[in-house]
């Protein structure tokens, strides 16, 4: 009787290691997962800060441009 508890519970360790096992490659892998997740988003998060920038610094351009334009002339009594 103590022979079969013990082969049991042999049994249930080995599957309990072989669960673990499987438990620490899926972790690995996920984590994997999730650091290429982060550097994807670090990529898009800078290029959308540089495309930000960018708009920003047309936008101020444009602006400039407006306002160093000249206010359009009335037409003097001869060009009427």
């Amino acid at each position: 009787m103590e022979l079969e508890a013990l082969v049991k519970l042999e049994e249930r360790v080995k599957t309990l290691v072989n669960t673990q096992k499987q438990l620490r490659e899926e972790n690995a892998r996920l984590n994997a997962e999730l650091e290429k997740f982060h550097r994807q988003s670090n990529v898009e998060n800078q290029e959308r800060m540089e495309i930000k920038s960018k708009v920003e610094n047309l936008i101020r351009l444009i602006d400039s441009i407006e306002s160093a334009e000249p206010a359009p002339k009335e037409p003097t009594a001869t060009e009427k």
